[in-house]
């Protein structure tokens, strides 16, 4: 108490002194020659007996080097020791990417996503032995990270691959910064690798002067991928029965060679009759090609659009595209509007009169108001509203002065 160095603990083990401000031995020691030849000169000529002299002097001596050593601020050191285990970060990959089957598992093609399973199931002693010296800690990423359903070295629930993307940048700087009051030793990356957002170099320079090193295990196929998918299919809405429904369909080839086959058709639904087939080599890695559906029955078709690799496709998702048709039994309604009788408004007036599968309505804007404007149904006037001319499937606009029409 009497240098007020605090209570200590009762298992406090080690203790050693200290000083708040500590001095060099040589001051030290030059201290206590300085004080023993002052205190020693002050009493040499005091009058008493030399024996009495001597102890007041040594007494004075302790009593200067004790307020030195109070000045100096005493205090005693035990040291205190906690163990933290670092941490292992196991970032497993649970994008939509790893459904795609071009892994080979035991000979048979599957999943990425069970590729990935079976790595882990066939390891569980490595996940022990990580776990034994260091916290394990199980973390699913794919737009964002998230923790896994798992204890230590027990197998996590990995749950399925459903995120929309892989942003491995942002999902390692989010588990670090969980981490952030624990030493990680180590970032363990189970991925397919096809990422958009790759770590940027702030996050590799966090890193480097963390000492986090990070270990990779790849999944999916070495080779390259074989695929080719819709990515685009255009067609009409509604069809006059009888017609050619045009069909233009885009095709996105992957990792196959220019001249290999493929396969375009476009089938019945409901029936299943196949409508038009086309068989087509890879050039480049877009295909532009365009097919023909005749259409004999009125309602509503739905027509299935599939692409088919003849020498291998390993994703089965985007081969086919469903559309709807609605095709119509009735003929055509045309409105034909033309400003005076020249040569190619008689030609194409008899066109629309003859042809049995439509129904026009001629307007000759010229004629006078005693001229009975032609047409399978004849019109004595021009549509003036939206809904007058939505009666119509196809409006021809000949030679007309630019006002004549309102905006």
């Amino acid at each position: 108490m009497f240098f007020d160095l605090g209570p200590i603990p009762e298992d406090a083990t080690g203790l050693e002194i200290g000083w708040s401000n500590p001095l060099p031995g040589w001051l030290w020691f030059l201290i206590v020659i300085v004080t023993l030849i002052f205190s020693f000169w002050s009493y040499s000529r005091s009058i008493g007996p030399r024996w009495v002299r001597g102890i007041l002097a040594f007494v004075r001596s302790l009593v200067i080097l004790l307020v030195i050593a109070l000045l100096c601020g005493p205090e005693i050191n035990y040291p205190r020791e906690v163990v933290e285990d670092d941490v292992v970060l196991v970032m497993v990959d649970r994008s939509a990417s790893m459904t795609i089957r071009d892994s080979l598992v035991d000979g048979d093609r599957v999943t990425r996503d069970r590729q990935l399973q079976s790595i882990i199931e066939e390891a569980p002693g490595v996940w022990r032995d990580i776990d034994e010296r260091s916290e394990l800690r199980w973390i699913g990423f794919g737009s964002g990270a998230y923790p896994l359903d798992a204890d230590g070295s027990d197998l996590p629930d990995l749950g399925e691959p459903d995120g929309w993307r892989t942003d491995l940048g942002s999902s390692i700087r989010q588990v670090l910064d969980g981490a952030s009051s624990r030493p990680v030793s180590g970032v363990v990356v189970v991925s397919d690798g096809r990422t958009p957002f790759p770590p940027n170099r702030s996050l590799v320079k966090r890193m480097q002067q963390e000492s986090i090193p990070v270990f990779t295990i790849p999944i999916g196929s070495s080779e390259p991928m074989r695929d080719a998918s819709l990515v685009d299919v255009t067609a009409p809405g509604t069809a006059f029965i009888r017609d050619t429904v045009p069909i233009i369909t885009s095709i996105r080839t992957r990792g196959l060679d220019d001249g290999d086959p493929l396969r375009v058709r476009v089938s019945d639904k409901d029936t299943g009759e196949i409508l038009d087939t086309r068989t087509v080599e890879v050039d480049g890695e877009r295909i532009e090609l365009m097919l023909d559906a005749n259409l004999e029955e009125a309602g509503e078709r739905r027509l299935a659009v599939e692409v088919d690799s003849l020498s291998g496709d390993i994703i089965d998702d985007n081969d086919s595209v469903e559309i709807i048709v609605d095709v119509v039994d009735r003929p055509i309604r045309v409105l034909y509007v033309e400003g005076y009788p020249r040569w190619e408004y008689r030609y194409l007036k008899n066109i629309l009169v003859r042809e049995e599968s439509i129904e026009s309505s001629v307007m000759l804007i010229s004629a006078d108001r005693d001229f009975a404007q032609e047409g399978n149904t004849p019109i004595s006037r021009l549509p003036r509203t939206e809904e007058e001319f939505g009666e119509f499937d196809l409006i021809i606009i000949g030679d007309l002065p630019s006002g004549f029409f309102s905006p």
